[in-house]
């Protein structure tokens, strides 16, 4: 019957799935923002991240709840921790204000996906794969032989379209031109007195 202030921890890799390599779920999350989005109480929430990021999906699903937090008329402070980065940092651009530590790794604005390829180990342990499949690009990005051109163009059109919903997020939720943002949105990490320069 108070007013209150909710402290989220978001902490470690993010992705939609708790597991043992993952231990932060987007689903969990989302939830708790829900329900302190329809807590009368709660006027303010704070966001302790300390994380590297996540899986596309699932930051944009807290993204976007952290937005409707705001719309239901509370103050979102994000408060970062150790490391910021990645994903973490898009959560935090959807909070009214960020604090940061001089020596928290932040930004790291970017998007990677990464392929491995065990075609030669395989090879030398006498293992062949065969794939049926429905169509072409059925098993896009298989471990089990080489790239083609078109597969990477395919892949490498998914990522270019995730790395401009990132800087889009950027551009409107700290309110910065774009040209200002591509120039910091090379991927590489600040310290958090970097980035307040």
């Amino acid at each position: 019957g108070k007013p209150a202030v909710a402290v989220v921890p978001i902490t470690g890799v993010i992705s939609t799935a708790r597991d043992g390599f993952r231990p932060m779920s987007s689903d969990s999350l989302t939830r708790r923002l829900k329900s302190l989005s329809e807590d009368e109480d709660v006027k303010a929430v704070v966001l302790r991240i300390n994380s590297p990021g996540g899986t596309v999906g699932a930051v944009q699903e807290i993204y976007d709840q952290v937005l409707n937090l705001r719309k239901s008329g509370k103050k979102v402070v994000a408060s970062m921790g150790d490391v910021a980065a990645s994903g973490g940092y898009y959560i935090a651009a959807a909070a009214d204000q960020i604090f940061a530590q001089p020596g928290t790794l932040t930004g790291s604005i970017g998007v990677i996906l990464q392929v491995g390829n065990v075609q030669e180990l395989f090879k030398k342990l006498g293992v062949k794969i065969e794939s049926v499949k429905s169509s072409e690009h059925k098993d896009i990005a298989s471990p089990f032989r080489p790239m083609t051109e078109k597969e990477r163009k395919i892949l490498q059109s998914i990522i270019d379209e995730t790395y401009q919903q990132f800087v889009e997020a950027i551009v409107q939720r700290r309110k910065m031109e774009k040209k200002k943002v591509l120039a910091l949105a090379e991927a590489r990490i600040f310290s958090g007195s970097q980035e307040k320069a």
